[in-house]
């Protein structure tokens, strides 16, 4: 909702979610002879269970009733529509807000980057992972990653992880990249490249789920709290219903959005997929009526893997069961 005299014109203007009020005033948006939109008469909305029940032209109420007191707006609002959002990824955004922020404002080059990451190291316990997010190596001068020395000499003494703005690669010093290969083994070149030099990139491709079991969880008051913001964020951008579609989502992830909805954290509509049709019952007794489970999520990161036996049985798990598969699907081949 928003007012004609208001700044900004909707960039500050709060969404209304989870409208307990019954009432709410405004002009919609009508097209005029020519097709353009242009505010039209005020309304008076009635709502019920968060839909509208009726609208009525101001005009039209009786003289001796008028605008019900519990009402929303008013005569000079306007009446927009909300905003869904079908792809994002709640716990990730909230995990954001509580790493170091590398994206704002953009980093002009690497040794910018780089001194930002120290920066960030300092006064931090030595064991303690240093976590960053929203790097793109696209807004540096030199076009390119840092290499594995470059990072280790800003950041030496403790693990450090800088999540690309893409989600499917992150910036690892020789701390985390030990680490890493304690659980996984050795890296190849496919995953950790090299520069043409034949020097370490900084750079691993492919591997984010594995990266986050070993860097290990934030507490739950911290997502919390990056929730709350996430929540507020949205609202303020107009978007009211979401749908929660990251590939490892099950029962304990879906409990702790249910919570977030339940507190308020979180004034959204929440739709989540999980990560396997077998999670699906399990995470609707977790959603307690407050988190619609909609179906499962599937990741596959190449061809090959879309055509293992394992890849297919998970297909044919969620259609036995009768829920919707959303498949990640980005690189051509995969497609």
């Amino acid at each position: 909702m928003l007012r004609q005299r208001d700044e900004a014109q909707g960039s500050e203007a709060a969404a209304v979610v989870r409208l307990n009020l019954v009432h709410v005033v405004g002009r919609p948006l009508a097209a005029d002879a020519a097709g353009s939109l242009r505010p039209a008469e005020p309304v008076l909305l009635r709502i019920e269970d968060g839909r509208v029940a009726s609208c009525t032209p101001l005009a039209g109420l009786h003289a001796g009733r008028g605008v019900p007191g519990e009402t929303l707006g008013d005569p000079d609002a306007l009446l927009l529509p909300a905003l869904s959002d079908s792809h994002v990824h709640l716990v990730a955004c909230a995990a954001e807000r509580e790493a170091v922020d590398v994206a704002t404002p953009r980093p002009a080059s690497v040794a910018e980057i780089l001194a930002r990451l120290a920066s960030a190291a300092r006064g931090r316990p030595a064991d303690a992972w240093l976590r960053a997010t929203g790097y793109d190596e696209a807004w540096l001068a030199e076009r390119r990653h840092p290499t594995l020395a470059q990072l280790d000499a800003a950041v030496p003494h403790r693990p450090l992880r800088v999540r690309h703005a893409t989600r499917h690669a992150s910036l690892l010093n020789s701390a985390a990249r030990a680490r890493l290969e304690r659980a996984l083994g050795g890296l190849d070149d496919a995953r950790a490249p090299r520069d043409a030099a034949g020097e370490r990139l900084g750079v691993v491709h492919g591997l984010e789920p594995e990266i986050t079991r070993v860097v290990g969880p934030l507490d739950e008051d911290a997502i919390t709290r990056g929730l709350r913001a996430v929540g507020d964020e949205l609202a303020r951008h107009g978007v009211v219903a979401v749908d929660e579609v990251t590939a490892s989502n099950d029962a304990t992830r879906v409990a702790l959005l249910a919570g977030a909805v339940a507190s308020g954290a979180l004034p959204q509509r929440v739709r989540v997929y999980v990560r396997d049709a077998d999670d699906v019952e399990p995470a609707r007794v977790a959603a307690a009526g407050r988190v619609e489970v909609a179906g499962v999520k599937l990741l596959a990161r190449s061809s090959e893997e879309a055509r293992t036996p394992e890849f297919r049985s998970a297909v044919a798990r969620a259609r036995r069961r009768g829920v919707p598969v959303a498949v990640h699907a980005v690189e051509a081949d995969v497609v």
